[in-house]
């Protein structure tokens, strides 16, 4: 699944959450507003945690595909200690 296609059902996601919050939560709107800002918050954090983490991985599977394909001769030498 594209980057783009995850970004779209996480934001759906977190919309769809925050309306079916403020129609069936017995709260007063300034508390439901409080609750729904925290939460999204929270979300965002959550989220960019998680692009974090997907970004290093990707960067680290590029630069062990990088030296797979470079080969031997491009690695650097490490002397031999006899």
């Amino acid at each position: 699944m594209s980057t783009a296609k995850v970004l779209m059902a996480v934001v759906a996601g977190i919309a769809s959450g925050a309306a079916l919050g403020v129609l069936f939560a017995p709260k007063k709107g300034a508390r439901i507003r409080k609750d729904i800002r925290r939460r999204s918050e929270d979300m965002a954090d959550a989220f960019t945690d998680r692009l974090d983490e997907l970004n290093s991985a990707l960067r680290e599977a590029l630069e062990e595909k990088t030296k797979l394909v470079k080969g031997p001769q491009h690695q650097p030498k490490v002397p031999q200690l006899h």
